[in-house]
């Protein structure tokens, strides 16, 4: 048998993981083509992480509100491959790739797989988060980690879960949210019949087992970097700092910022990358490039997917009660934080992977017609709102 020929097998035998792959290359193979564009200068906080990065190399510490996981994977990756654009982007790239592979493997093993590669495709085209997994930031890689914890978690491996959590949190601090949503998921997947009392103390073990194993990789991590970097006395005052530099951004007005009411009903794009080429004399065309907007194709339908899978959470459903759980603990949380500090229109990613979820969930009850012109208004999008628009030659 040709090889071609085994490879049509092997997708006849496994039609969700043949399509998976497909997405993953067109994926990929996107954030590749455009992953040194531009290649000598910063998109957005790119100009914050990447000197980061290169202080690290340096063997000096640097950004110390936020801790080093993903700053460190960016160091690697240019010592790697050269202090350019590629270089900086890789992490993010193999990691927002990698979290398609993962969503879709937590969605078939709560639900099923053709709920699990709408996830996946619903994830691979969601703009907002194609953009963060094309430039080098925190986030994508925070959540990356967070997905790979969530897997454990549902597997009943709490401590192991909570060691993932822990490194997803030295990416990003934020992810010690995941806690909490570790207690929930099993306090809503109790057994019919289990006494609310029962219910909330194994929820509380889930949170101990979970949060204990986050602290201590989380904790252990920090004070690697600072004894290595000589950047605090101790871990722990590391986390002071982190925490008197949040306290320290002032909130803005309403009316002012896309806070966390605002992310799922549209905000103005925010332009992370301007570009200017000239098209006669004395004149140029501007180019935005890398734009701070999701797709709303998907983002909308949060309005009709959430609210169709509360009753789902009712009858222990385990894919909607994680994602429920993910989703609604993450925005009040961010909403909280909104009250007393801005907050960013692209910290929703941590919520975006549970939205897909979520949204592919309520389309798997459509009809294959629906969905297919449902996918094309997806693509057609994305494609719309890709992050480079090669017509301005930016080198």
């Amino acid at each position: 048998m040709s090889a071609v020929a085994r490879v049509r097998a092997a997708a006849a035998r496994r039609p969700h993981e043949a399509w998976l792959a497909l997405i993953v290359l067109v994926v990929l193979g996107a954030h590749l083509a455009i992953a040194n564009i531009p290649r000598d200068r910063f998109v957005f906080d790119e100009a914050y992480y990447v000197p980061a990065a290169e202080a690290m190399i340096a063997g000096q510490p640097a950004n110390a509100e936020h801790p080093p996981l993903a700053k460190a994977l960016i160091a690697l990756s240019i010592l790697a491959l050269g202090d350019h654009g590629i270089g900086w982007r890789l992490p993010s790239i193999l990691a927002g790739t990698l979290a398609i592979v993962l969503l879709y493997l937590l969605t078939a093993r709560l639900g099923d797989k053709k709920t699990a590669l709408l996830a996946a495709f619903l994830l691979g085209f969601e703009n907002l988060w194609f953009v963060h997994s094309s430039v080098a930031m925190l986030d994508i890689v925070a959540v990356a980690l967070g997905l790979a914890s969530l897997l454990l978690l549902v597997g009943g491996e709490w401590v192991m879960a909570g060691a993932v959590v822990g490194l997803s949190m030295l990416a990003k601090e934020s992810m010690g949210l995941l806690v909490g949503v570790a207690a929930a998921f099993v306090f809503l997947r109790r057994q019919p019949g289990t006494p609310v009392r029962q219910a909330l103390r194994q929820a509380g073990e889930a949170a101990f087992f979970v949060g204990a194993g986050a602290l201590v990789v989380f904790m252990a991590g920090l004070q690697i970097y600072d004894s290595a970097y000589g950047g605090f006395p101790t871990a722990f005052h590391h986390v002071a700092h982190m925490v008197e530099y949040n306290r320290a951004i002032a909130a803005v007005p309403l009316s002012e910022a896309a806070g966390p009411l605002r992310w799922f009903s549209g905000f103005t794009p925010a332009p992370y990358f301007v570009t200017s080429t000239p098209i006669g004399k004395d004149l140029q065309q501007t180019y935005i490039q890398y734009v701070g907007q999701p797709n709303l194709v998907v983002v909308l339908l949060a309005w009709l997917a959430l609210p169709a899978a509360i009753p789902l959470v009712r009858r222990r459903d385990p894919h909607a009660a994680l994602h429920v759980a993910l989703f609604l603990l993450s925005w009040g949380f961010f909403i909280a934080v909104a009250l007393v500090r801005i907050t960013y229109p692209y910290y929703m990613l941590v919520m975006i992977p549970s939205l897909c979820a979520l949204v592919a969930a309520w389309l798997a009850r459509l009809p294959r017609s629906v969905i297919l012109t449902y996918a094309v208004g997806v693509v057609v999008w994305f494609l719309f709102w890709f992050p480079v628009n090669l017509l301005s030659r930016v080198l």
